[in-house]
């Protein structure tokens, strides 16, 4: 399947948390292949990342920690850059999932469109780590 790095980046931290729960063991394995596989993406994509706060950024010490800090000056041509490279598509194979291995569609807390999508929103995201933090939240099915 083909998906953006910016798709990646995103979807990896709710993965993360999503692999931490009790899950059916099946799913537990497809989702830790997957982190596993993006992860091997993202490492390429943190080493350019990497080269560009070195290129455009300027070595600081804060609080005893040396830093690297984009001068105001350069921040417009360094995001450019970065938003380039968060554009860029990538081919990757990644195990599929049914929705029903989450226990979503028997509990009706999350639209369960939302799991199967690609990619997803701030707020789907929000809905995704409410749902998986156990908080109150009620999301009805829609066909």
């Amino acid at each position: 399947m083909k998906l953006k790095l910016s798709d990646l980046v995103n979807a990896v931290q709710s993965l993360g948390i999503i692999s931490k729960k009790d899950l059916p063991v099946k799913t537990s394995y497809a989702l830790s292949k997957n982190i596993q596989k993006i992860d091997t993406e993202l490492k390429a994509f943190n080493e350019t990342r990497t080269k560009l706060f070195e290129k455009y950024g300027e070595k600081v010490k804060e609080d005893g920690k040396d830093l690297t800090r984009i001068p105001k000056e350069k921040v417009e041509i360094f995001q450019k850059e970065l938003n380039t490279i968060l554009d860029q598509e990538v081919e990757i194979d990644l195990w599929m999932i049914d929705i029903n291995e989450f226990g979503c569609a028997n509990k009706n807390s999350i639209d369960s469109k939302i799991l199967a999508k690609d990619s997803w929103t701030p707020e789907e995201v929000k809905q995704i780590k409410k749902y998986l933090s156990n908080d109150e939240v009620t999301i009805t099915t829609v066909d």
